[in-house]
């Protein structure tokens, strides 16, 4: 018999909470300026709905690393963000688990796993998959 998946519900206001006081993604190059115009003005509706279910800002993701180009048309990025953890959940559409878990929305991939830092505090691992910008359009007014 194979590994119970664990699931854990975030604190949607002790996760805002650790926020209150960050300031969002601030990076000038141009993969980061993407991610930002791109979460700003093209986030789906149904993307909006998870982060905001999260507890999430991803304007305030920690850490971001963008890996350009994609060989599949696709930008990649990784980073973290610092969570609190409400307890175990349910196997809920926004329960994270401590393996990969990936929402698809067509236009763009999200996965998230629960991790924890040297200090032990939780922190959600986060990736996604953005279409790459046309040439120019990373260059766009934010």
């Amino acid at each position: 018999m194979g590994k119970m998946t664990e699931f854990f519900a975030l604190d949607r206001e002790g996760t805002r909470e650790l926020d209150r006081n960050e300031e969002p993604v601030s990076c000038q190059c141009p993969d980061c300026r993407w991610y930002r115009r791109w979460m700003e003005q093209r986030l789906p509706r149904e993307a909006q709905a998870l982060f905001e279910a999260l507890g999430l800002d991803p304007l305030r993701c920690r850490e971001l690393w963008a890996y350009f180009p994609g060989d599949n048309g696709w930008s990649h990025y990784s980073g973290y963000f610092p969570v609190v953890i409400r307890g175990t959940g349910e196997p809920g559409r926004h329960a994270v688990t401590r393996d990969w878990r990936e929402w698809d929305f067509g236009s763009c991939r999200f996965r998230l796993r629960l991790e924890d830092t040297v200090g032990g505090e939780p922190v959600l691992g986060f990736e996604a998959d953005l279409p790459e910008p046309e040439t120019g359009e990373e260059e766009g007014a934010e």
